[in-house]
């Protein structure tokens, strides 16, 4: 086998056990308490650093590796705030901006437009993931204090541990409102939007074209491909090569 494809198989693997972290996360945090989960979230949530640095390291970044990214990050970021609001209510609105963030994401990528992280939204994960963490190993009083202690730190009060945690509550909704209102601008700013009936008139075309497939999974895992289009849309990349359609039906749309 390619030692290149073997690096990529490596990564995309590291990246797939995010997925499987994150559903973990539930059956751990009713069954072992939130100071093991908190524990296992810092321990998943530090994958996505490692696996983005070897791809970067290796040079094996891949379209498909980045769909695998997004997808294992919005999983696991949802599914940390829905075990979060069993102890900190407010977050169910989080939960609902973080949903809304996902669809408006999933509707750029539908009509080919990028869907590359802002600045607004990698600070967003960020302070999701600081405010989850400390949100969940402080759920418990009781364990928490067992383990602070154990670290040999000064005690804090539970209403100390409050004010913390309503303040993480509110410092995170913040984050999604912020991060959604940037997704919005900027999905208005983009050119004229893709007539959706001729899209799937490329689709239609794609689907019957067996050696446009073939390219097309080609360079979801092409590295080379990847490094000089990964700011543009998704459906743009797949699609401009997609042969045997009608250039002139379609020559005025941008996507």
């Amino acid at each position: 086998m390619n030692k290149n494809i073997k690096k990529i198989i490596f990564v995309n693997i590291l990246t797939g056990l995010r997925i499987f972290g994150a559903i973990a996360l539930i059956p751990i945090f009713y069954i072992m308490g939130s100071t093991i989960t908190s524990l296992l979230f810092l321990f998943i949530i530090s994958t996505d650093w490692i696996d983005g640095f070897l791809a970067r390291k290796l040079r094996v970044s891949t379209f498909f590796g980045a769909l695998l990214d997004g997808l294992s990050d919005k999983l696991f970021g949802i599914i940390s705030l829905f075990l979060l609001c069993n102890t900190i209510p407010s977050l169910w609105i989080a939960l609902f901006l973080e949903l809304a963030i996902l669809s408006v994401g999933i509707f750029k990528l539908l009509i080919g437009k990028s869907v590359k992280s802002s600045l607004v939204g990698k600070a967003k994960m960020w302070v999701l993931a600081a405010g989850i963490f400390i949100g969940l190993i402080t759920s418990d009083y009781t364990s928490f204090i067992k383990f602070y202690s154990s670290l040999n730190l000064p005690i804090i009060s539970i209403n100390s541990i409050n004010i913390i945690r309503n303040s993480i509550s509110l410092l995170i909704i913040i984050s999604e409102v912020l991060t959604l209102v940037s997704y919005l601008i900027s999905n208005n700013k983009e050119a004229k939007k893709t007539n959706l009936l001729q899209l799937k008139e490329r689709l239609i075309n794609l689907k019957n074209n067996i050696e446009s497939q073939n390219e097309i999974l080609k360079k979801l895992f092409d590295t080379t491909f990847y490094d000089k289009n990964k700011g543009k849309g998704s459906l743009k990349l797949f699609l401009k090569n997609t042969q045997n359609y009608d250039d002139r039906r379609i020559k005025n749309i941008n996507i």
